[in-house]
């Protein structure tokens, strides 16, 4: 539930919630409680895959909403305690009862197995991926608002060809769907 939460309101990769480490770091990604009680996730340009993109910045900070923060920390305060045990040692946020860091492919592995356990097998076979969060965010972004590549590439820290060649999934239905819309309103 913590990682679904945190994916929705940002669809990192999952190599960059793998390496997410608890308390403030300056120098790799990160997430921590800043003074108002809420989380945030702190990472260098350096970190992500598409570094050299001009869109991200230096210092990347997401400020996590209040429902989402409470989620973190009900993981951090319990759920966590319980994968680690007695031995609270660990220096990452997603962590297995090894005491080791979730890596990225188990990431990716836990978030399939669960959808296909739980998910709707009608909307998508197999379950769903940590990367496939990108794409949901990014397709939902362009439907509502079909010329936004550059939000959507915002969204994702990634640029804006790549969002137009991989993401959105418009159809002519969709731009259909909203000439339509716009016809309805301009009836009203």
């Amino acid at each position: 539930i913590t990682i679904i939460s945190c994916l929705l309101e940002l669809p990192l990769r999952a190599r960059n919630w793998s390496d997410m480490r608890l308390g403030y770091t300056p120098d790799g990604e990160c997430i921590y409680k800043n003074q108002n009680g809420l989380y945030e996730v702190h990472i260098p340009k350096h970190c992500f895959k598409n570094f050299n993109q001009s869109d991200i910045p230096d210092r990347f900070v997401y400020k996590f909403p209040k429902n989402v923060s409470l989620i973190i920390d009900d993981y951090i305060n319990y759920a966590r305690s319980v994968i680690l045990g007695d031995d609270l040692i660990s220096d990452y946020f997603l962590v297995t009862s090894k005491k080791i860091k979730l890596d990225a492919n188990t990431l990716t592995n836990m978030n399939r197995t669960f959808f296909t356990k739980y998910g709707n097998q009608d909307l998508k076979v197999g379950g769903i991926a940590v990367h496939f969060f990108r794409d949901i965010v990014a397709t939902t972004i362009l439907k509502k608002f079909p010329s936004a590549y550059h939000h959507a590439a915002l969204l994702l820290l990634d640029s804006e060809q790549t969002v137009k060649d991989n993401y959105g999934h418009l159809k002519h239905e969709d731009a259909f769907s909203l000439w339509n819309r716009h016809l309805s309103e301009e009836a009203v």
